[in-house]
């Protein structure tokens, strides 16, 4: 491709004759080229820079400055640019000694013929060691990429909180990836600002000044992290110098961050946060190290969905699905734990069996939806009625328990009772009709009157029924205007 067009040729020479002669013996061969001759250091510096040439051709010794020297100069500032000594004074060591030091070839002076053949020689094998780095430096990448999917996919088959998770994948991007920044975060109610939820890397200490401008808004706004957010799709940045969707470049940049890429992570087909990588090499997400980070963001969206769905179930293992209140199952186990307690510090404890008075009349004349919705504000009014070390479950159809734990004695103080009475007689709108139900309330109270969890909460029942059969709303203890 460099042949096809005009080849730059920067000459390191202080004869403008012999400058002459080079430019001659490529045109002779059909190479085109733009010859910039210079003579010292400084002159050769800066033509690197500004010229930028395809090839260094050079003379061995000038007046004011060595071949070697330049060879040194141009290996620093790039390993693989050609690099072509003319000379008619090198010598057969000197000439070893510049290879070995990273000269491309060599050509006498009086044998120009051989310059062409030995400037293309040079051009193909420095565009084939490039293209040796460049495929070296891609599978670098992209076995870093690699192993962070491999870290994260142990990850999410071990860990079973969303939060452990989100910290432990940015930790294995930061370390197994060697990102310099990972983080996860997500828009507060679906908008700016982002609340960061877990982050990794050295870029950790520049993280509030590359997401945060003033208190609220962000550096990818309103591109990056807020579009992945809302489109549910990966968005690149591949060069953070020239994308505007980087707001705070400076700051991006001056942290050392070239490229970025931001994932969505997805949970029942819908963002729940965003996971953001920075590199500091420029075009380091291409198109083969996207997929394997969309498999990373799918392995993390399919584990939040199955952690997701855990919580569900453990959560309907232990609390009543249309009320929300512990089932009998976390009643059991709460009310063993204030027992536990009661008994180590000399306390009481009382339970409270609650049944709805003329339930069945509700279901009966206004459907079953109706008595979800008065079954559903009977547990609300009840969770106001209690403190918050109490613990309200529902343990059937209409049945309600509450326990207090830590009382001062034997008797529950009657004010408790009546305020749960007055509460559940509240007009409640039903189906466009104003309904009032009162309670049964049965008590039971630890330990007069069991020891174990079972015994009380069979107390406690027997006091319901009786209290029901009476046409009373109290049971044991209670004052007889209740």
């Amino acid at each position: 491709m460099r042949m096809a067009s005009t080849l730059k040729v920067l000459h390191l020479e202080d004869a403008p004759l012999d400058s002459d002669l080079i430019i001659r013996a490529l045109y002779t061969d059909g190479l085109r080229a733009e010859v910039r001759r210079v003579e010292t250091e400084s002159e050769f510096r800066k033509a690197l820079v500004e010229f930028r040439p395809h090839i260094v051709i050079s003379d061995f010794s000038l007046p004011s400055y060595d071949g070697l020297s330049a060879l040194s100069v141009l290996r620093e500032h790039d390993p693989v640019l050609p690099f072509i000594f003319v000379s008619g004074t090198i010598g057969e060591e000197r000439a070893a000694e510049a290879l070995r030091r990273g000269a491309t070839d060599y050509v006498l002076k009086d044998r120009p013929a051989r310059l062409p053949s030995a400037v293309r020689c040079a051009l193909q094998e420095a565009d084939a060691r490039r293209a040796r780095i460049a495929q070296d430096e891609k599978i670098k990448r992209l076995s870093r990429i690699h192993a962070v999917l491999s870290g994260i996919t142990s990850a999410t088959i071990r860990i079973r909180k969303r939060a452990d998770l989100f910290r432990e994948a940015c930790d294995i991007a930061a370390e197994h990836g060697r990102f310099g920044l990972a983080w996860i975060g997500v828009p507060v109610d679906g908008s700016l600002p982002l609340k960061v939820l877990a982050s990794a890397g050295e870029g950790v200490r520049d993280l509030s000044r590359i997401i945060t401008r003033g208190d609220a808004n962000a550096d990818m706004r309103p591109g990056l992290v807020m579009q992945t957010y809302a489109q549910q799709k990966p968005i690149v940045v591949n060069d953070v110098e020239v994308d505007e969707r980087v707001e705070l470049r400076k700051q991006v940049l001056a942290a050392g961050f070239r490229s970025i890429v931001a994932l969505p992570l997805l949970q029942s087909n819908k963002a729940i946060a965003v996971f953001v990588i920075y590199a500091r090499e420029k075009h380091f997400f291409d198109q083969e190290a996207m997929c394997l980070l969309n498999e990373l963001s799918n392995n993390i969206s399919f584990s939040l969905e199955y952690i997701e769905k855990e919580r569900r179930l453990n959560y309907l293992a232990y609390h009543d699905a249309l009320t929300g209140l512990p089932n009998r199952s976390l009643l059991n186990d709460r009310l063993a734990q204030a027992l536990s307690y009661a008994k180590r510090n000399q306390r009481a404890v009382a339970v409270l069996f609650l049944d709805i008075d003329r339930f069945k009349d509700v279901n009966d004349s206004l459907g079953h939806s109706a008595g979800d919705r008065l079954l559903r504000v009977i547990a609300e009014r009840l969770l106001n009625c209690a403190r918050g070390v109490d613990t309200v479950a529902r343990v059937g159809g209409d049945e309600f328990v509450i326990v207090l734990p830590d009382q001062e004695n034997g008797a529950i103080n009657a004010s408790v009772v009546h305020r749960i009475v007055e509460a559940i007689a509240q007009p409640i709108q039903l189906e466009d009709r104003e309904v009032i139900v009162s309670c049964s309330i049965g008590v039971a109270m630890y330990p007069q009157d069991g020891a174990d969890a079972g015994t009380l909460l069979k107390c406690a029942d027997t006091a319901m029924y009786r209290a029901k059969k009476l046409g009373r709303k109290g049971g044991r203890d209670i004052p007889s205007q209740l």
